[in-house]
């Protein structure tokens, strides 16, 4: 039986570059089916999942070009409705594939989706959201969803679910008219796909909002997108570096945007309660966001009022209530 013993009592120091993040990597691949332009995309996790999801969209009929293990040029000619039934149900990601192909084929069959079983994962926010835009739905063993014709609406979301929005917020990119989603989720990936489908030329306001207004486009452009840092493992080498006493650079943790970086991060940054601090490559000190995270070890008692406003409760919150423990 594998097991990982660990050694403890030692400071980890040292500079480490964070992961992709799978949760903004597996929609965004799914939106590039909303275009025929080529998408070049960079810092891809190498992982199962995002291997499978490639698979998926080469056997929809997707051209894959792959630059190394961390990135790849996806170019969508003509896509095919319906998924390998046994590729999709590898992956409970695959279901980000529903808004895109509803809306460049104007129909999708639809096996469930597959991967871990952890908690509630219900699919009927999906489904009531492509109902709202126009889309009728049939299912028995498997799903049916016909809707040449999406057109924009108010559409309020049972629940927060972050892939029933991303899905809802893909099929408006390309639905008429102006579609509102009310009850959106916020988290991170979130709002890094709707940045990405803004490069695409999608008009979104409102991100990292509850509340998302997207007015539809006939048609959407390719580009290229980086990827952004996984930001729960930011959050535990952050931790790391605090409790066990030593020192670590995480490279590339909040890309080059401070606006766009998770609210817990900018917290970090602006207070001194882990001794954390941003510094340019050269080794000087910000005292804005910058993407390397230097961190040192030295722990002090601070309080600090966390005002989540409209954004995300993301689950480094726990991980810096632990490190300051």
């Amino acid at each position: 039986m594998e097991r990982f013993v660990i050694e403890g009592g030692v400071p980890l120091n040292g500079t480490v570059m964070p992961s992709g993040n799978k949760n903004a990597a597996l929609p965004i691949l799914a939106a590039t089916l909303l275009t025929d332009r080529p998408v070049t995309l960079h810092n891809l996790p190498n992982i199962g999942d995002v291997r499978i999801m490639l698979e998926i969209l080469e056997d929809l009929g997707a051209s894959v070009e792959r630059h190394g293990n961390h990135s790849v040029t996806i170019q969508v000619g003509k896509a095919r409705s319906s998924p390998d039934p046994r590729l999709f149900g590898e992956i409970r990601g695959s279901m980000t594939l529903l808004g895109p192909l509803l809306a460049r084929t104007g129909r999708v069959e639809l096996s469930l989706p597959g991967g871990d079983r952890i908690g509630r994962r219900r699919i009927d926010t999906h489904l009531l959201a492509m109902g709202a835009l126009g889309a009728r739905v049939k299912h028995n063993d498997r799903l049916a969803i016909e809707g040449p014709v999406l057109r924009g609406t108010d559409v309020w979301l049972d629940e927060a679910s972050v892939t029933g929005t991303e899905n809802a917020v893909m099929a408006a990119c390309l639905a008429r008219g102006e579609t509102v989603i009310r009850n959106a989720a916020s988290e991170p990936h979130v709002q890094e796909l709707c940045h990405f489908l803004r490069s695409m030329g999608a008009e979104i306001e409102g991100i990292g909002s509850n509340v998302l207004r997207i007015q539809g486009k006939e048609r959407l452009e390719g580009g290229e997108c980086t990827i952004g840092p996984d930001f729960m493992e930011v959050g535990s080498l952050i931790g790391l570096a605090a409790v066990t006493g030593g020192e670590i650079l995480i490279k590339n943790a909040a890309r080059l945007d401070p606006v766009r970086a998770p609210a817990w991060l900018r917290t970090v940054a602006r207070h001194e309660a882990l001794a954390i601090r941003a510094q340019r490559s050269d080794g000087v000190a910000r005292d804005d966001l910058d993407p390397d995270r230097h961190v040192a070890t030295e722990l002090t008692s601070t309080e600090e009022q966390v005002d989540r406003g409209d954004e995300e409760i993301p689950d480094e919150w726990a991980q810096l209530a632990v490190s300051c423990s």
